[in-house]
């Protein structure tokens, strides 16, 4: 494929179920990153869509004043912000192990305005996997399904003041995920089913061993050399 290829198909516009999404360039979910500001300037550069970061559905159910005001917030310029005559587009990606939780969740979601919602299922961080959430589903695919039904849902429920682009009608889900786990237990191996490397944040590499060198002879200064008496 040539550059001018490659460059033709990313400004391809696709179908996310209703939602039209301008082009192939996105923003993905970027944890204590992608707030509305982020998402803005994505969007100024071209992005099709932006995805929130990841926020957790019993926040939002619980109504936490932080995650419902500022991590849920689309500010009104990021409708203006699109590329080729479309609004810039919002996914707000949740994460959450109960599917009553996530249904509400997902209604909510919906009512504020977001153009689409995307289910976090590859996250391996502990304190996610702990709860059952994250990629902690990939071990329990009747309880995944489970989210994801009741994730769409919730995002199908009607709400007077939904402003999304689907203009009151079902936002589209979207499920993020990992490639695989490994045979022995739940825990992910990676983005790509390749052995983890060295370097992969799933694999402890012990340190270097350090060895005692061998000792060496001292060295010492030769002595000064004496000037001859007159």
């Amino acid at each position: 494929m040539t550059g001018g290829d490659f460059s033709a198909r990313l400004s391809e516009s696709w179908q996310l179920g209703p939602l039209t999404v301008p082009n192939r360039v996105l923003l993905a979910p970027l944890a204590g990153i992608g707030n509305w500001f982020v998402r803005l300037q994505a969007k100024r550069y071209g992005a099709g869509m932006a995805v929130s970061e990841m926020v957790s559905s019993h926040a939002i159910v619980h109504r936490n004043e932080r995650t419902c005001r500022e991590m849920l917030r689309i500010d009104p310029r990021e409708r203006e912000a699109g590329v080729g005559g479309v609004g810039g587009l919002t996914s707000i990606q949740l994460f959450g192990e109960d599917p009553a939780t996530m249904r509400a969740a997902a209604a909510y979601v919906a009512a504020t305005g977001a153009d689409a919602i995307d289910i976090n299922m590859g996250c391996p961080v502990p304190k996610v996997r702990k709860t059952g959430a994250g990629a902690e589903l990939l071990a329990d695919p009747d309880r995944a399904v489970e989210v994801a039904r009741a994730t769409v849902e919730g995002a199908a429920e009607p709400h007077p003041a939904r402003s999304g682009a689907t203009l009151g009608g079902a936002i589209p889900v979207s499920v993020k995920l990992r490639s695989a786990t490994t045979a022995a237990s739940s825990s992910p191996t990676g983005s790509s089913p390749r052995p983890a490397s060295p370097r992969s944040p799933f694999t402890r590499v012990p340190p270097p061993s350090i060895t005692k060198a061998a000792p060496t002879t001292s060295w010492r200064p030769a002595s000064p050399r004496r000037c001859p008496r007159p």
